[in-house]
């Protein structure tokens, strides 16, 4: 987000990690996590809350959190999450991935499908963001689950499914699962078709 305050703004530009309550004084801590990701914000961000319905998790999430922790927590589960996430391979900035007609901007939050827009939420987002860093390489549902939703405990290998359907929904315009850009690998998981 844009600070007038210099000081504030050289703050948030050498973080590498962002801790953010649901209840904060001036704007919600989704509204901020949805500014700095449209914003092209890329550094990883921790909700730390008390709300705790699966349907709060998931607008936190899809705002543009990478994790979640609901309050009362142990220290030791928070610390452990934040090194997860700074486990996470940073995005190179200015680095733009394209596979085929698809062409994403990580910093820039962008997904373009022959030049023309595509919006889609950020888990979405994230899970073809993964999915193009390595094209034409099979990953099971699990190992999905492990990588683009880490430490969402509610989260399952049916949100997985969800993802790519949705993704299939705003990619391939009607075509059938046999003409996706994500293919179903039979018993072994997705790939993203080169």
């Amino acid at each position: 987000m844009k600070f007038t305050n210099e000081k504030y703004r050289k703050r948030q530009k050498d973080c590498i990690c962002h801790l953010l309550d649901w209840q904060l004084p001036v704007m919600t801590g989704v509204e901020l996590a949805r500014k700095f990701r449209g914003e092209g914000g890329a550094t990883p961000i921790l909700m730390l809350t008390g709300k705790g319905r699966v349907e709060e998790k998931e607008e936190g999430l899809d705002a543009g959190a990478d994790d979640y922790l609901t309050k009362p927590f142990n220290m030791r589960e928070l610390t452990a999450r934040i090194r997860a996430l700074l486990r996470r391979s940073p995005t190179p900035v200015g680095e733009s991935l394209k596979v085929g007609e698809l062409e994403l901007d990580p910093q820039k939050r962008l997904l373009r499908k022959s030049g023309v827009a595509v919006h889609v939420v950020p888990k979405d987002f994230a899970m073809l963001e993964f999915l193009m860093r390595y094209p034409g390489e099979v990953f099971s549902a699990e190992a999905l689950l492990q990588r683009v939703w880490s430490f969402d405990s509610e989260a399952s290998t049916d949100a997985v499914r969800t993802s790519v359907k949705r993704l299939r929904k705003a990619l391939d315009e009607g075509a059938d699962e046999k003409n996706s850009c994500i293919e179903n690998v039979r018993t072994l998981g997705y790939r993203l078709r080169v």
